[in-house]
Parts: structure tokens; C-alpha cells; sequence
């Protein structure tokens, strides 16, 4: 598989009920229907395809007024290794840099029952990102994506 084998778009309303059974059956967590639309309608959001089949999705969560919250960034396991992560966070950084100046996320060890969860530091640091805090089990993430406040 190449890069080109997947599409990569903004998320729409018309996805979320295939965000939320993506999502479910490769965490074993749920997400909820009415924050998610919520979040794809006012936040950055993106969405990968492949043969029309949603496998992997990212959306951000207010924060504050000049910086967005990476609120989940997840890929099918079966395309992980493809590049589908750092595409999609690439979609949802171009179009949060016309709102806000910043991107913060926390990846978190403490969710049990997450399949395969792993710490992400080494995506997040090879996709710009600094590691700002830990706990040990949480590391907390940021970048800047805009020169200047808007």
C-alpha cells in the first residue's frame, strides 16, 4: 500500500456514525455522537479513505479562543505503519493555522482496555511537536502552528 491509496479530507457530519464504529471496535471505547458532530463542525477534523472505507480519523476539541486540543487521533491497526497518521494530523494543522496559533494533545497510558494503546512520543516529536509535561503516564504535547495571534 502507498500513500496515494488513501484519500484524506476534512471530516463531515455524514462520517460520524463510522468514526464512532471505527473507533469502538478497534479501542473498545465509545465516543459520543452529538459532541463528536459538534467538534467536526467547528473544530479541525480530517478523515482517511481508502476504497470509500473510513480506516482512520482525527478531530480537535476547544481549548481555548487562539488553541485547539488534538482531541483524538486514531488509524485502523490494519493500515497502521502507512504514513495515515501524519497525513491526517497534517489536514487538521493546515486548517487550525487560519484559527488558532497552537495544538496541544495528551496521549495517555492510563485508558485500559485500549488495544495495542503505545506511547506516541517519538510520532508526535517526528510530526513537530514538543513534549511540554509528563506524569509518566501521560505525556502532553505542543506545537505552534502560527506565527502569529489571529
Amino acid at each position: 500500500m502507498s500513500q496515494s491509496d488513501f484519500l484524506i479530507r476534512r471530516a463531515q457530519e455524514t462520517d460520524v456514525a463510522s468514526i464512532i464504529k471505527l473507533y469502538a471496535e478497534g479501542s473498545g471505547r465509545t465516543l459520543d455522537e452529538t459532541r463528536l458532530t459538534g467538534y467536526i463542525a467547528n473544530q479541525p477534523s480530517a478523515v482517511a479513505l481508502r476504497d470509500g472505507q473510513l480506516v482512520g480519523f482525527g478531530f480537535c476539541v476547544p481549548f481555548a479562543p487562539d488553541i485547539t486540543e488534538l482531541g483524538n487521533l486514531f488509524v485502523d491497526h490494519a493500515y497502521r505503519s502507512h504514513g495515515i497518521g501524519s497525513r491526517l494530523l497534517a489536514s487538521i494543522e493546515a486548517a487550525a493555522v487560519e484559527k488558532f496559533h497552537s495544538i496541544v494533545l495528551s496521549n495517555s497510558m492510563h485508558y485500559t482496555g485500549v488495544r495495542e494503546k503505545r506511547p506516541a512520543t517519538s510520532f508526535y516529536i517526528k510530526n513537530g511537536y514538543s513534549q511540554i509535561w509528563t506524569t509518566g503516564l501521560t505525556n502532553v504535547f505542543a506545537k505552534q502552528i502560527s506565527s502569529t495571534t489571529h
